[in-house]
């Protein structure tokens, strides 16, 4: 036990250390972004660590990743000395602090708990994570060697595993040790930073009923992003209980979960028919794999199947780090003052902060790079425009951002001149399609979620305002089939390209569509409005989008 506890509580003290810089970020925030510094604290604790460690500052080791937490340390107490609102947004913040602190240790321990039944590592790809894991913790120059490759250093998104690296150093644990708690760091910074995401949101929504509903909804959410997966779920248990019904389970697409017929061996269940489990749940080996394969010919993950699996994959790693890019985005939406070139002669500091946490995306998991720097621009955009005129608000957000961009790539410039992916450009899709049976076991929950945020655009519904917005939504909509049409008739396979999509496939684009198209009118016609409401309606419409497209 005494591993886990050395692990915990140098998860809580870079946390800790990381909230004097959190609450300049979050200060609006009803935690003061409490929820949010643990992702904040690692990433900026890993980041120094590696450029101090590239520039052969740091020494390899143990005392190399203290020193780290040392300097990281002596910084959260320069910024705490020169906030002059840090001791009161301290003392208002102080129970929220303590809810989260709770929250972080109920899931840390829960989780730890839950792979204690499974430590090993080994399975599926966890020998490749731990490489990696290893090769950040023990390599004797930085970047860190290539695990794969002698001689050649990491061309990988390999910073989640430095950060876990990072706590494992520092807490003395062996890195076995490190890369199950590390699952278990994940798991938990991961609760506290959705719970104080959407506090806020609601907080900010429903104004003075806020208050009540702040801390239901961070629940709910909570259990929405760590708990919910495929619905598929349901049909398995009553698969596993013998309670089918050929029609229902062929009408869903999950006609594989009913046993073969005799001489039958494809798109069936073909293991022993009775009994399928030994008690009210499913006890079948790895029966829930299958959920993240609903869709043919993907694979869907979703967080509680990521962690049920255990494999600590950069993009499972990411979570954290993306949910603060979007608390980031949150806070910019918030503030009232027109963000321009000058703001970072005010607050040099905030876009230094800033223009790090942006650029670690990407070394953290490539493709959320484009998704959650787009969310960020978007809210530079919309605040500029709700205090400038369109020409002035455009010129300002490209002076604000321009250089944010540009030092979030000069400030990983080490990883990127080693990085290289096997992306090898844009291509379409060009396959059957999405049924819409399979489309609402595997994202209808969420959709369904996000479409609760259309109640406050009904509730202050603008007739006239709605038509011209509905016209403007359009476009989100044509420019990316727009896109999808010129690149297969680049790629001389448009006709292809139609003839291969079903019927079913087109219904499940067009009811994403739909979704994307109320509630991007829905967006835009709060953001007009100026109502708070807008915020979460808008990441709702931008999460739809990258179903649609």
């Amino acid at each position: 036990m005494g591993p886990v506890m050395a692990f915990w509580a140098v998860a809580l003290l870079i946390a800790a250390l990381a909230l004097p810089i959190a609450f300049t970020l979050f200060r609006r925030f009803p935690d003061a972004g409490a929820g949010l510094s643990f992702p904040l604290g690692l990433a900026l604790v890993g980041f120094g660590y590696f450029t101090l460690r590239v520039a052969s500052v740091l020494p390899a080791g143990r005392a190399g990743y203290v020193l780290a937490v040392a300097l990281f340390a002596l910084l959260s107490a320069t910024v705490a000395a020169r906030d002059r609102r840090f001791w009161a947004t301290l003392r208002r913040s102080l129970p929220a602090l303590m809810i989260t602190a709770g929250l972080f240790t109920l899931a840390f321990f829960a989780y730890v708990a839950f792979r204690s039944f499974r430590p090993d590592v080994a399975g599926t790809e966890q020998p490749m994570d731990f490489m990696y894991l290893n090769a950040t913790l023990e390599s004797p120059a930085y970047p860190p060697h290539d695990p794969w490759l002698a001689g050649q250093r990491a061309s990988y998104y390999y910073f989640g595993y430095l950060q876990v690296g990072v706590l494992t150093a520092v807490s003395g644990v062996k890195s076995s040790v490190g890369y199950n708690l590390g699952l278990a760091y994940t798991f938990a910074a991961a609760a506290t930073a959705i719970a104080s995401l959407v506090a806020a949101l609601t907080r900010c929504s429903l104004g003075r009923r806020g208050r009540r509903w702040a801390v239901p909804a961070a629940g709910v959410a909570v259990v929405m992003l760590l708990g919910v997966g495929s619905l598929s779920a349901v049909f398995e248990w009553a698969a596993a209980h013998g309670h089918y019904n050929r029609d229902v389970f062929e009408l869903m697409g999950v006609e594989w979960l009913i046993p073969c017929e005799p001489g039958v061996t494809g798109n069936c269940f073909s293991g022993p028919a009775d009994p399928r489990t030994t008690a009210w749940y499913p006890t079948e080996y790895w029966f829930w794999w299958r959920g993240t394969r609903i869709i043919p010919d993907t694979i869907t993950e979703f967080p509680f199947f990521s962690f049920m699996l255990g494999d600590l994959h950069p993009h499972v790693m990411a979570i954290p780090l993306v949910l603060l890019a979007l608390g980031l985005s949150a806070a910019t939406w918030r503030g009232r003052s027109l963000l321009r070139l000058q703001s970072h002669l005010r607050s040099p500091f905030t876009g230094l902060v800033l223009a790090l946490l942006l650029g670690a995306l990407a070394f953290q998991n490539a493709w959320d790079l484009l998704t959650f720097s787009g969310a960020f621009a978007l809210a530079v955009l919309v605040r500029n425009l709700r205090a400038a005129p369109p020409g002035r608000a455009l010129v300002a957000s490209a002076g604000y951002l321009g250089p944010l961009f540009a030092l979030a790539v000069v400030a990983y410039l080490p990883w990127y001149l080693d990085f290289s992916s096997q992306a090898s450009g844009l291509y379409p899709y060009a396959g059957r399609g999405t049924r819409p049976a399979h489309a609402f076991l595997q994202f209808g929950p969420l959709l369904l979620a996000g479409l609760l945020t259309l109640v406050p655009a009904a509730r202050h519904f603008d007739r006239d305002a709605a038509a011209r917005f509905v016209a403007h939504a359009a476009w989100v909509l044509l420019l990316p089939m727009a896109l999808w049409v010129a690149l297969t008739i680049y790629h001389h396979d448009l006709s292809e390209a139609l003839q291969a999509r079903r019927a079913g496939g087109w219904v499940s684009l067009g009811a994403y569509g739909a979704a994307t198209w109320a509630l991007v009118t829905a967006f835009l016609l709060l953001a007009w409005q100026r109502r708070a409401a807008a915020l979460p309606t808008g990441m709702a419409a931008a999460g739809a989008l990258l179903l649609f497209g």
